[in-house]
């Protein structure tokens, strides 16, 4: 079953980053006939490959490195701190796409979000912490500083129109 891959060519290409990379391209010798070519292959020629050394290496080092002790405690860490806070701002703040272009702006826009983030955090637990009626008065205030964000500083923000910079002539 399936056909043996015969070398083809060696091609050399760098990426608009600088970066070099050689690859090797491999063909089936007689497609036609297999068996297997309905869930193997699609295309009216020889089924061909592309074989890149160098990436291979970079993944099976990624790929041990993330298998180790070291790895398995940085991929836990990482789905309970970062994935969850990026579901929260899509989701529950309707954060899908940034409204400024300039990666300055991008930066400052998605800092006021994590901002907000963490005062919308800090208003849940003072407001567990205080939910006895004794202290009604401090559940208002932070209610009032949890609205005052949400409304005026996005409001603001949306507004933002940056200095520009003068160049000397």
């Amino acid at each position: 079953m399936g056909q043996h891959m015969e070398f083809k060519e060696e091609r050399s290409k760098v990426s608009t980053t600088g970066y070099k990379s050689r690859t090797r391209y491999s063909e089936a010798s007689r497609c036609e006939g297999c068996p297997m070519r309905g869930m193997c292959y699609k295309g009216n020629e020889n089924r061909t490959i592309e074989i890149n050394q160098n990436l291979n290496r970079h993944r099976s080092k990624a790929r041990e490195l993330l298998g180790s002790e070291k790895g398995l405690y940085h991929r836990r860490k990482r789905s309970v701190e970062v994935e969850a806070v990026f579901g929260q701002l899509k989701s529950n703040n309707k954060f899908t796409r940034f409204t400024l272009r300039r990666i300055d702006m991008v930066n400052l826009e998605f800092g006021l979000m994590a901002i907000g983030h963490n005062l919308r955090k800090m208003v849940r637990k003072a407001l567990e912490k205080h939910r006895n009626p004794q202290n009604l008065q401090s559940h208002s205030q932070l209610m009032i500083i949890s609205l005052y964000f949400d409304l005026e500083i996005k409001t603001n923000f949306l507004l933002y129109e940056p200095v520009s910079k003068k160049v000397a002539a």
